[in-house]
């Protein structure tokens, strides 16, 4: 769980604007460990992405494979917005 300065510290630079943000790489040292876990067994990024277009109301399209020469492909997906959503 962050701390309470964490989260004050980084809705403070939130509301600084752009201006403000760094220009430089930060220090491996400085960048926090992150760790993950399971949200729930069975649970996938593709059930996750199918619950959020169903909440913005649009239908996720084909996922597409980009070969980039010198590169791994990249798979990318979009969506149209239904008919009526705003």
């Amino acid at each position: 769980m962050p701390s309470a300065s964490a989260s004050a510290s980084a809705s403070a630079s939130a509301e600084r604007g752009l201006e403000d943000w760094p220009t430089e790489p930060t220090a491996a040292a400085a960048v926090p460990e992150v760790t993950s876990q399971v949200i729930g067994p069975g649970y996938t990024g593709g059930a996750y992405v199918s619950r959020l277009a169903a909440t913005w109301g649009t239908t996720p399209k084909e996922q597409e494979r980009i070969d980039f020469p010198g590169r791994p492909p990249v798979w990318h997906s979009s969506g149209v917005v239904r008919q009526g959503t705003p």
